[in-house]
């Protein structure tokens, strides 16, 4: 009897996923070897820690006048410095209650002119925070013709427009798991005229689309497709886009200007992980996936997942692995994005509480 009780209660508490959720059967290109020519190192073990705490999550960084600023999931926006950690700004209610009035803080960069900066909000849209005052300005979106449903990081052109990424226009951050286990070309790029508001969309069907960063020869931008784990580079203009680099070890992130050329692109849940190697089993097996996806979702709380695989890398103009830091020690569970300034490296990371930082 009580096995059988067990059994009903199980059955009535199994998940049921939303009815739209479809997973479909995608590939990943195989890991490509890194090249031998490639600087590699062990710096990634050697991080100090810089606590954010009661905070986590900090996921994109901006070094400036001796700060770092950072948005973490408690939807603010922080400011890190030898004094301590203060409260900067918040997009959201103050009396919110969800992650979608609370916000989610995620791409972060500096203002052309250094006086503001400019933050993307997975819920709420494009702001610019005055770095004088923390005063908020909404950019993005001014209207109803568009409604976020999972901005994610953004870039700014030589015209003066941003280029946005969408991860998905079906479901929310806080639904990101049906996301990755669904695999569907769900995301797309947005064209965005900050002076008045107007958007165009640039490019559609991608597979969770990341990290954006402008290439060096200013007329297109390159794009982490985490799910397919590849970087493309996407010209501005709208023709045909290409791969930049593929075959990653792990799953790309943001995409930051390295001080010494080219383009650091942080990875995690790396291939040769336990969890890499199931998702990349997985992609041959929609139904499988989600199954796994109700046993995930059954459990208290669900889970967080501590790999303990990051990688960061550093690529060259033409897509090229140039320079590694690894972490033999698995001691860095994930990194989101690098921070390069002046001798030193800052990782960010989606769920840690703290910042990382190394002596290059």
């Amino acid at each position: 009897i009580p096995s059988l009780l067990v059994a009903i209660l199980a059955l009535f508490c199994w998940p049921v996923l939303p009815e739209n959720f479809a997973p479909v059967f995608y590939s990943v290109e195989p890991a490509i070897p890194l090249p031998d020519s490639c600087v590699q190192n062990n710096r990634l073990s050697d991080f100090q820690e810089i606590s954010v705490q009661p905070y986590h999550g900090p996921e994109s960084l901006v070094y400036w006048n001796g700060s770092i600023y950072t948005g973490v999931a408690e939807g603010k926006l922080l400011k890190v410095d030898d004094s301590g950690l203060t409260e900067f700004a918040r997009f959201g209610k103050p009396d919110c209650d969800s992650p979608a009035t609370c916000g989610r803080p995620l791409g972060m960069r500096l203002s052309n002119d250094s006086r503001n900066l400019v933050v993307v909000d997975a819920y709420l849209g494009l702001f610019s925070v005055s770095l004088a005052n923390g005063l908020v300005t909404k950019i993005f979106p001014l209207d109803n013709s568009i409604f976020p449903v999972f901005f994610d990081d953004f870039d700014f052109l030589p015209n003066g427009s941003v280029v946005l990424s969408e991860a998905s226009m079906k479901y929310t951050l806080h639904e990101l798991a049906y996301e990755i286990f669904e695999g569907g070309p769900n995301g797309r790029l947005i064209m965005v005229d900050p002076s008045t508001g107007r958007w165009s969309e640039l490019f559609r069907d991608l597979r969770l689309p990341n990290g954006i960063q402008l290439h060096s020869d200013g007329q297109s931008v390159l794009v982490a497709e985490s799910t397919l784990m590849r970087i493309l580079r996407v010209p501005i203009n709208g023709s045909q886009l290409t791969v930049f680099a593929d075959g990653l070890p792990g799953i790309p992130d943001n995409i930051r200007l390295s001080e010494r050329g080219g383009y650091w692109v942080p990875v995690s849940n790396l291939r040769d992980g336990w969890l890499g190697r199931l998702f990349n089993w997985l992609t041959k097996w929609p139904r499988l996936r989600s199954v796994i996806l109700k046993i995930i979702l059954s459990l208290p709380n669900h889970f967080e997942v501590k790999t303990n695989s990051a990688m960061l890398l550093r690529l060259d103009d033409e897509g090229q692995v140039v320079e590694v830091w690894k972490d033999p020690k698995g001691l860095m569970i994930n990194v989101a994005e690098v921070c390069e300034y002046q001798g030193e490296v800052f990782t960010s990371s989606y769920f840690l509480p703290y910042i990382g930082r190394i002596k290059r």
